[in-house]
């Protein structure tokens, strides 16, 4: 055993020096650069949420329109903003829709979100008309004034305040 305790002791002429203040000092000035990359990737990450979270709701929506009982596609544009702020993932604000908007609309002069058939002039007499078998989209543009955290500017690149418009499309049945 005498042998091996040798092995672990300080090499001849090698002395124990306190520790210098080397490793702090990188650490301080690496620590900004990774605080700064971190916080660009969690805002990507986000927003990126966001937009899947937009494709959703826009992909959910023209397809609630163009099927389901009662017909959902004679209902007025407007009433179906109820039902699209009843469907949103928490992240998503209704008031932060830029745009909202159905092709064709359908926007009545007299409009009744409870009985489709009071609705004037009925859809099929708006041009282009709304029928079974046509084609119907979403084009949906989001806001995230509430999930952007960085400045305007980011170590001078500016960052985003709007979302890419999406746009979803179904055949009405």
């Amino acid at each position: 055993m005498r042998g091996w305790s040798r092995r672990l002791r300080w090499p001849v002429g090698a002395t124990r020096e306190p520790h210098s203040a080397q490793a702090l000092v990188e650490f301080g000035l690496v620590l900004p650069l990774f605080l700064a990359v971190m916080m660009v990737a969690v805002q990507f990450s986000v927003l990126l949420f966001a937009q899947l979270s937009v494709a959703w709701v826009a992909h959910n929506m023209v397809r609630y329109v163009a099927t389901g009982n009662p017909e959902n596609w004679r209902f007025p544009d407007s009433c179906h903003t109820n039902h699209r702020n009843a469907i949103l993932p928490a992240i998503l604000q209704p008031g932060n829709f830029a745009t909202f908007a159905y092709s064709p609309p359908y926007q009545p002069a007299t409009a009744n979100c409870s009985n489709q058939a009071m609705n004037s002039p009925q859809p099929e007499a708006v041009t282009p008309p709304r029928i079974r078998g046509g084609a119907l989209a979403l084009r949906v543009q989001y806001q995230p004034r509430n999930l952007v955290f960085l400045p305007t500017s980011f170590f001078g690149v500016p960052v985003l305040r709007t979302l890419p418009p999406y746009e979803a499309a179904a055949v009405m049945e």
